[in-house]
């Protein structure tokens, strides 16, 4: 039986408060066969783990779903949060009255990794549906069906098929 790779779907966690971009990388583990101490060949994985793919994008808000899901055919959804920077550093939210500021919203993002369905080396990347009116806070994705299911922080869900 032939041993598969395992891939990773990880979002960086950066410091620095400042910084107006996160990623989102794909990383995978390689099989390979050595001996071992009797002679044997036994498989297992190449450590450490190889990035593979990663995308960077820029925005810097809440992220209030932390849920990313990889399918095994190699597609992803992840919700993109909204953007704090295109209001500056005071949100409408805390002073509507005084100002007027443009609202980026919460995005669901679908990208289909290099593989199987991807023939090409870089991800195919698609902005799928802005939230505008709730904080979605969990995510559920069934590759074999196409369908995205996602929960906001008022206790509604939303299913959307692809």
């Amino acid at each position: 039986m032939k041993q598969q790779s395992v891939s990773m779907l990880v979002r960086t966690k950066d410091d620095n408060p400042w910084s107006f971009t996160f990623k989102i990388q794909l990383w995978t583990l390689r099989p390979t066969m050595d001996s071992d101490d009797t002679g044997i060949d036994r498989p297992h994985y190449k450590f450490p783990p190889s990035m593979t793919t990663e995308i960077v994008t820029p925005r810097l808000g809440p992220l209030r779903c932390t849920d990313m899901v990889l399918g095994p055919y190699g597609t992803a959804v992840w919700v993109q949060p909204g953007d704090y920077s295109v209001a500056g550093l005071i949100s409408a939210d805390f002073y509507p009255q005084y100002m007027s500021a443009d609202r980026s919203h919460e995005t669901l993002v679908a990208a289909t990794f290099p593989g199987l369905l991807n023939a090409k080396d870089e991800p195919q990347i698609k902005l799928w549906w802005n939230n505008h009116d709730k904080n979605w806070t969990c995510l559920g994705y069934d590759e074999e069906s196409g369908c995205i299911a996602l929960g906001s922080t008022v206790g509604a869900v939303t299913i959307l098929a692809i």
